[in-house]
């Protein structure tokens, strides 16, 4: 049992040195309650290991574009677009990278990784089922092709802002080295496999990209949730201590 003064030291340690160490993201609720998400929501219930489970986040992240070089031209043909609104649809998708980008990386810093990447993912699928849809033409795609560029600008800043956050300055160039070759292994599996998957529907590898996209992030999601679940009751079993302890006091002078 420890004393009223005691927990409080502890708790405020415990802040300080996720502030510090950028290991937790809190959200203030209210009433001085916190959900304290640690940066190993991020890591899959089956793994204990921080950059594995990284490198499969940014082979899958290196996934999306994969996809959409391998068929993206063959694709706008066959929704009507003409050859120079093809290049232009490239260019779309680019430029609000360059503007969204630093912005990406200053929220992320603000607010923190976990939110905005599971954000990213979660509105990519949204686009790739958009993308799928056989309904959708060629000037409609120009529009969807921006909105892309700047969910992938967050969910890559966030990424990588978050790898940042955990490389040990003794291993940066391996670190490095291996997530740059899952970004490239995600890249190469979905160049291939929507060229294969291209032959049955123009929106097929769309559609499984998307699915794909909200699963991931489900799978991110679910451990957060419990984390915060558990350290909302936990704080609020810590404040209902604390207020015993000071009518205690009270009663005893």
């Amino acid at each position: 049992m420890f004393s009223f003064q005691e927990m409080r030291e502890r708790r405020e340690a415990e802040r300080t040195t996720a502030e510090v160490s950028h290991c937790y993201y809190e959200i203030d609720v209210g009433n001085d309650h916190f959900l304290c998400l640690p940066l190993e929501v991020l890591t899959p219930p089956w793994s204990s290991k921080r950059f594995p489970c990284l490198d499969a986040q940014e082979m899958h992240v290196a996934r999306n574009p994969g996809v959409v070089m391998a068929i993206w031209s063959l694709y706008m043909l066959d929704r009507g677009a003409s050859l120079p609104l093809i290049g232009l649809s490239y260019t779309t998708f680019a430029i609000p990278i360059i503007f969204t980008a630093p912005l990406s990386g200053r929220l992320s810093d603000r607010y923190g990784r976990y939110w905005l990447f599971l954000s990213g993912m979660l509105l990519t699928g949204v686009i790739f089922c958009l993308y799928s849809l056989p309904s959708v033409t060629a000037w409609p795609i120009i529009f969807i092709s921006i909105a892309e560029g700047i969910v992938t600008s967050v969910a890559r800043t966030s990424l990588d802002g978050l790898l940042a956050d955990i490389i040990p300055p003794d291993a940066r160039g391996k670190v490095q080295a291996n997530y740059t070759a899952a970004g490239l292994i995600g890249n190469l599996i979905g160049a291939t496999t929507a060229g294969l998957l291209y032959g049955y529907s123009t929106g097929l590898p769309f559609l499984i990209e998307g699915i794909l996209c909200f699963a991931t992030a489900l799978l991110l999601l679910l451990p957060g949730i419990a984390r915060a679940l558990f350290t909302a009751r936990t704080n609020l079993q810590t404040e209902r201590l604390e207020q015993e302890l000071i009518e205690e006091t009270i009663v005893e002078i």
